[in-house]
């Protein structure tokens, strides 16, 4: 499952989950201001709590660099 780390009034989340629904790239988004345990594992993952964070494939992808994927990612 691809997760989208989130939170609330973060323009640069908003622009990264309209990135990836326009993809048609399958994700579950994450509201960390609503999830205390998410946030907990985003920090002990990442070392930091830092949003839009992108879990996909075993990798993780972090800020602006969601918006260059291109949903061609869930076929290789």
């Amino acid at each position: 499952m691809n997760v989208l780390y989130i939170m609330n009034s973060c323009p640069l989340c908003a622009k990264a989950v309209k990135h990836l629904q326009e993809r048609n790239y399958p994700f579950v988004a994450v509201n960390i201001l609503e999830d205390p345990q998410a946030r907990m594992k985003l920090k002990e993952t990442t070392g930091e709590v830092y949003t839009p964070v992108l879990f996909h494939h075993g990798r993780v992808t972090k800020g602006k660099d969601i918006l260059n994927l291109s949903g061609e990612e869930e076929s290789s």
